[in-house]
């Protein structure tokens, strides 16, 4: 099997002495030999270019450092610059067709990811991913393995076919919609880094055309956790639903109207109009599988009609019992917003990685909600 090969650039490779965290980081990357790691470390800046330009002609994508003058050559030289300043070199030639496009990942400690890279929102574009190298932490436990050269393959298959978003996403007449795929109608002047960021993060990331499987599950009133029968569910009934298109050996996500679909087609019932015990009492009546288990409503909350995740607990919701969270900018009109609960909000439940904020349109809500817990 032809491995997916990476360059690493990162000011640790001028370390005289190699630390066991970074080599243990490089191991990691390597451990199912399904990665080749190669590397390359930062130095004098025209130099640097050349070299670096040289490697990544035979290389599926590159990782690099945010901060690569932190430690200097044996010759004493820094690195006068950092990832976003090289990334962008790298576009530039790329979009001059002076190098093939790759996925360009983004690489640093857990701290400098949060303190530098995600309040430097100008740079993002430049980047398809983050990884950090505490990579027990890796987004959520990821497997950022799998996540690497699920973007090298996404990558190569834009470069080799110039087929249509319909084939590339897998799109048919049942889910079609033109809002969602109308950026994807014109891809020839498009680079392919713009084009990936826009299916990773506006289709597959958010909450639309395409669900991610916990939704999915909250929808059909389903505790995923502790229904024995989900998985024989899915494969018997929802199979067909799976999106299958580019990057779906990354993210696991399901066409929400052939869902719909599937549960009118089972059940004779419109999914949203009825409750999450209805849901699951139906489909354990006319699939056979009992081991379904339906979801119970979060502290505070009472409704069943669940069509949404709360971004506290992760758990199921009905948004006419939740808060529209406040984001870096509204959802697009296919989009939906991302909700959280009472509870949650009381009890800073999912504020590990930053606060939670609720939308303006619902803080006077949640405002009187609030008080009447204070009072009661």
């Amino acid at each position: 099997m032809c491995k997916t090969k990476y360059l690493l650039l990162d000011d640790e490779l001028n370390r005289p002495n190699k630390n066991d965290s970074f080599k243990s980081f490089i191991d990691f990357l390597q451990r199912d030999g399904n990665l080749l790691i190669t590397t390359l470390a930062p130095g004098e800046i025209s130099k640097l270019l050349i070299d670096l330009k040289r490697e990544l002609e035979d290389s599926d994508g590159l990782i690099i450092d945010l901060q690569l003058g932190d430690i200097a050559t044996k010759d004493k030289i820094r690195s006068v610059l950092n990832a976003p300043p090289i990334a962008q070199q790298i576009r530039e030639w790329q979009a001059n067709k002076k190098l093939k496009e790759f996925p360009i990942i983004l690489c640093s400690t857990n701290n400098n990811i949060r303190k530098l890279y995600l309040k430097d929102i100008t740079s993002h574009d430049l980047f398809d991913h983050y990884i950090t190298k505490n990579y027990d932490d890796n987004n959520d436990n990821e497997d950022i393995v799998r996540i690497l050269v699920a973007l090298a393959k996404g990558y190569k298959t834009f470069l080799k076919s110039k087929a249509s978003y319909k084939e590339w996403l897998g799109v048919t007449e049942e889910d079609y919609d033109l809002n969602p795929f109308f950026y994807l109608t014109d891809t020839r002047s498009k680079p392919i880094h713009v084009l990936v960021k826009y299916i990773l993060k506006e289709l597959l990331e958010k909450s639309g055309p395409l669900i991610n499987e916990k939704l999915f599950a909250a929808r059909l009133g389903i505790d995923i956790e502790k229904s024995m029968d989900w998985g024989e569910l899915v494969k018997q009934y929802f199979l067909n639903a799976r999106y299958v298109g580019v990057f779906s050996d990354w993210r696991k996500n399901y066409w929400m109207g052939r869902i719909s679909n599937s549960f009118c087609n089972i059940t004779g019932h419109t999914l949203n109009t009825i409750s999450a015990v209805e849901r699951v009492e139906l489909l354990k009546s006319k699939t056979k599988l009992t081991e379904l288990v339906p979801a119970k409503p979060i502290n505070k909350c009472n409704s069943t009609y669940y069509w949404a995740l709360c971004k506290g607990y992760d758990s199921p919701i009905d948004p006419n019992e939740a808060y529209r969270v406040l984001s870096v900018s509204d959802p697009m009109p296919w989009q939906e917003y991302e909700y959280v609960s009472l509870d949650a909000m009381l009890n800073r439940k999912g504020f590990e990685n930053g606060e939670i904020v609720i939308h303006p349109l619902d803080r006077k809500r949640f405002s009187i909600d609030k008080r009447r817990v204070d009072e009661f």
